[in-house]
């Protein structure tokens, strides 16, 4: 599977609007809060937000998105990202965050994620934990997880990446 990751521009307002237009987007992401899509396309300095697509052959479609937060309190950097929900359930997601989190590494090694996903949400704590992401913190709606280079360098995220090219 090749994949094209690039910063994400004004151009990718619409791609935005389409995953929240779907609830169950929106819910897993969200839950119950408002959605800010003009901090979405936003570039502010420290922040990194990408959006990644499948390409086949000339054919290149939007596919997900990820974006991360420089804390500069914790000097760690906060993810957040999202499938387009026609690819809810295909294992393109787990490819697409494998393939965001390995340019990331290979850019800064040293480099340390968190992310915080609602309890509700099995599919994506089950796909961060399987990619190396570690529990680290409980609240009452989310579970906080952390992700490394050593707990990113495992069999599956192995495995994966040789089926994986960036463009």
């Amino acid at each position: 599977m090749k994949f094209l990751i690039r910063r994400t521009s004004i151009d990718d307002i619409e791609f935005y609007q389409h995953c929240f237009s779907n609830a169950e987007f929106k819910w897993n992401l969200y839950g119950k809060d408002n959605v800010n899509l003009e901090k979405y396309i936003s570039n502010e300095e420290k922040h990194l937000k990408f959006v990644i697509s499948k390409v086949e052959g000339i054919t290149i479609e939007k596919v997900a998105f990820c974006h991360f937060y420089y804390n500069p309190k914790s000097n760690d950097y906060g993810s957040l990202g999202g499938i387009i929900p026609k690819y809810f359930n295909s294992g393109t997601g787990l490819f697409t965050s494998i393939a965001i989190f390995s340019y990331m590494f290979e850019n800064k090694p040293d480099f340390v994620f968190k992310t915080g996903v609602f309890k509700y949400n099995q599919r994506a704590l089950k796909a961060w934990k399987a990619i190396g992401f570690e529990p680290i913190e409980e609240t009452d709606e989310k579970i906080i997880l952390k992700l490394t280079i050593k707990q990113f360098q495992n069999h599956l995220v192995t495995r994966i990446l040789k089926q994986i090219q960036i463009v």
